[in-house]
């Protein structure tokens, strides 16, 4: 786990120290959670700290980019864009995800796996 600045509110870390520490690493796999996700407007998050450390992971992934969104996040838009949907390979879901997400992902060319 990275350090940084602990938020009991989003059980992760954040900060300047933690996006140091990410610019010393590069990952061959990179599974984030999501707080937002829309076919238009791609990965969002409401707190701006995360949505960096969401950027940096993905821009020191070497391999895929895998997302973690039940359905509930499906067509939400929050304050801060963390990625574009061109920079995720795999979306996991849940079988509640409108059908229209899960084909416009796949449109897109992202692998979509539902759980």
């Amino acid at each position: 786990m990275l350090g940084g600045n602990y938020s009991c509110r989003t059980r992760s870390v954040e900060g300047d120290f933690t996006c140091n520490q990410i610019m010393g690493i590069y990952s061959t796999c990179t599974v984030l959670g999501v707080n937002a996700l829309d076919l238009e407007n791609g990965m969002t998050t409401s707190v701006y700290q995360q949505s960096m450390i969401n950027k940096s992971m993905i821009n020191h992934t070497k391999g895929k980019v895998i997302l973690l969104a039940d359905s509930t996040k499906m067509g939400r838009i929050s304050n801060f864009v963390s990625a574009s949907l061109s920079s995720i390979q795999i979306i996991v879901t849940d079988d509640k995800c409108p059908p229209a997400y899960v084909e416009g992902f796949r449109e897109k060319g992202i692998e979509v796996f539902i759980v």
